[in-house]
């Protein structure tokens, strides 16, 4: 006997119905007699009905804030990714509205908006990768029980483009640098070692080693999680011992801290020139 609302799987039977937002609910009765998920099917449409609390309506009154807060600080700010760049758009959009509230729709449109404003599509696909991870992140953690923007779909990309530099434009695009210290050396260790920008801006001094046979610079950590050592040739040996922070900072590139064209900021130049 077929009973509208009640499906068997396994030898159990489900019960399928609608929640007081609309969303469909399936839930396993535990139940193997069909009558008896009848009763259960029909005390579930009668909550919905009365509007008592169950499972799916302690979710209505959490703002998207709050789960984007709890996302940020559990999760967010740990990743190598600096989606804080991005969080601003997000809160002034989503913010103050109510999880519940936010539809596929919502998202797309906002995607939109972006590219209206001439976002590349990888920055696009950004900001969908932190609303997707974040309404993810509360599922896994039951703080929410639904993610709106899964069939949003990603923005396409165009392909990269590999552009390989002759000798004769690699010294130009070096001379360009004029007196900037910092930039040739970065272009000269970017161009020999092959490493992404945040491999190098990131590294100290004491993961350098300039003497021996075998100068190197240790990645402690890669995209993939692994540690690299990224030999170093005689040129970028020159351009790091030529740094105003070989000798005097922590990091081979401390931003301002240690570059002369800073007045007032230049603290390892500073050091130097009293030497």
């Amino acid at each position: 006997m077929k009973i509208r609302g009640i499906y068997l799987r396994g030898g159990v039977a489900y019960i399928r119905y609608q929640d007081a937002s609309g969303q469909l609910v399936r839930e396993s009765t535990g139940q193997r007699d069909p009558k008896i998920a009848s009763q259960i099917l029909a005390k579930r449409r009668s909550e919905v009905a009365m509007g008592k609390h169950f499972e799916t309506r302690r979710f209505d009154q959490v703002a998207f804030g709050e789960l984007l807060d709890f996302w940020w600080e559990q999760h967010g700010k740990n990743t190598r990714s600096r989606f804080d760049y991005h969080l601003p758009l997000i809160r002034g959009r989503f913010e103050k509205r109510k999880a519940r509230s936010i539809r596929p729709e919502d998202v797309q449109d906002f995607l939109r908006d972006l590219e209206k404003e001439e976002f590349a599509a990888s920055t696009v696909n950004k900001y969908r990768t932190i609303l997707c991870s974040t309404f993810n992140f509360a599922i896994r953690w039951k703080k929410f029980d639904t993610n709106p923007v899964t069939v949003v779909p990603q923005r396409k990309e165009p392909p990269g483009r590999d552009v390989f530099l002759t000798p004769a434009q690699f010294k130009k695009l070096l001379n360009a640098c004029g007196d900037d210290i910092e930039l040739r050396a970065f272009l000269v260790l970017a161009g020999t070692t092959g490493a992404r920008k945040s491999e190098l801006l990131a590294r100290r001094w004491e993961e350098v080693k300039l003497d021996g046979a075998s100068p190197h610079i240790y990645i402690p950590r890669t995209e993939n999680g692994r540690p690299k050592r990224l030999p170093l040739a005689s040129i970028a040996v020159e351009e790091l011992r030529r740094l105003p922070s070989y000798g005097w900072d922590e990091y081979v590139f401390p931003a301002d801290r240690a570059n002369v064209r800073f007045k007032g900021l230049g603290h390892a130049r500073q050091l130097q020139s009293c030497v």
